[in-house]
């Protein structure tokens, strides 16, 4: 294959799924080859998991806020010029719309659009959002192909209108070398974690956002309290302060105070997955492909999720999906999942381990990528 060159565009390297996909995709890219370009419309957060490699060009554009418009517009038409590229490939909707506009029809090389939401809830963020949401439609017939990771994803951009025939899906590629079996390490953490109490423990790596529905899980755990009385739970995620003063609020409201450990984002988050005893999605939309899931499958822990974007697809097992905003049967379904004995745990989280390095590694993903761009 001829070296292509690549330029892909998000809003900031922050924690998140996006984020994480495009610096693997990009280092990886390079690594075969590629003259890769990222470009950025503020500058990120320092973490070992977003860092480039030598062979990346990494380029912040310098947004001076929301009603930067025009003028960032111009610098980026004029880093797509500089980059010259075969392909630009944007995450997300903010980036998606902004590639659209500053791209010069005819020239500047092929457009990919990523999504990575399903059925998101505009009602519940500001107007800037919906705003976003209705260009990103408007503008969806400039992309040369729109790439959703997820099933429930294309099938969501195809209700808002999106061609079915220039949507495909490409799962998300998991670290399966990083996210693997780690107990030894885990040990300390864990220990810090559960405090008095002997556990089980529970995990929620989840940013703080309306979407991921903390009072579900809040109410589940005090749901579980009532059945197992030392379990544990934590909130591993940062994001919004409004919304995770009002879940502290909550908890103590619940009478948990005692039981929840809110965390911050940790560099190292294949060793908090190994600290868990059960890893729990409980979103009520707007989800896509949720790594975690496929990470905490990765690393032999056992998982429970609500029914939202691909969790049934990557968790495979009906008994572990819940419908959301359902406290009662989420923290049913926590308890029966504890309950295995543990050889069958042994058993059950090494056979799912095997079908995610089968399906969602970054081998899977590299492949199908390289190919689409290609092809492009």
């Amino acid at each position: 294959m001829r070296s292509l060159k690549i330029v892909y565009l998000t809003r900031a390297m922050e924690l998140g799924g996006a984020e994480l996909q495009l610096a693997m995709l990009a280092n990886a890219m390079a690594s075969r080859g590629h003259a890769v370009t990222v470009l950025t419309f503020y500058p990120g957060q320092e973490n070992s998991r977003l860092q480039f490699n030598e062979g990346v060009v990494h380029r912040v554009l310098g947004k001076a806020g929301r009603w930067d418009i025009v003028a960032f517009l111009s610098r980026l038409r004029r880093a797509f010029a500089d980059a010259s590229p075969d392909v630009i490939h944007s995450f997300l909707g903010p980036p998606n719309v902004a590639a659209a506009l500053a791209r010069r029809k005819g020239s500047g090389g092929r457009l990919i659009w990523g999504i990575r939401a399903s059925n998101m809830d505009a009602g519940r963020y500001d107007w800037a959002h919906v705003v976003a949401l209705r260009l990103e439609r408007m503008l969806a017939t400039r992309a040369d192909l729109i790439v959703a990771n997820s099933t429930a994803g294309k099938e969501h951009a195809i209700r808002q209108g999106m061609r079915a025939g220039k949507v495909t899906v490409v799962g998300n590629g998991i670290d399966v070398v990083r996210f693997c079996r780690r107990r030894d390490e885990a040990r300390k953490l864990r220990t810090s974690w559960l405090g008095p109490f002997k556990g089980p423990l529970i995990g929620l790596v989840a940013r703080l956002d309306p979407m991921k529905d903390h009072p579900t899980f809040l109410h589940a755990a005090m749901a579980l309290v009532e059945r197992m009385p030392e379990a544990v739970f934590v909130c591993l995620g940062g994001g919004s302060q409004a919304y995770g003063a009002a879940m502290r609020r909550l908890a103590v409201d619940l009478g948990l105070q005692d039981r929840i450990r809110w965390s911050e984002p940790v560099d190292n988050v294949e060793v908090a997955m190994n600290a868990f005893d059960l890893v729990t999605l409980t979103s009520s939309y707007g989800e896509g492909f949720p790594n975690v899931l496929a990470e905490a499958i990765a690393c032999e822990v056992p998982v429970v999720a609500t029914d939202v974007g691909d969790a049934r697809r990557i968790v495979s097992d009906d008994n572990r999906i819940v419908r959301p905003g359902e406290p009662d049967a989420l923290a049913a379904a926590w308890y029966q999942s504890l309950q295995q004995t543990p050889e069958l745990l042994a058993q059950t989280t090494a056979r799912h381990r095997k079908r995610i390095v089968r399906d969602f590694s970054h081998a899977s993903l590299l492949e199908r990528m390289e190919k689409i761009y290609a092809e492009l």
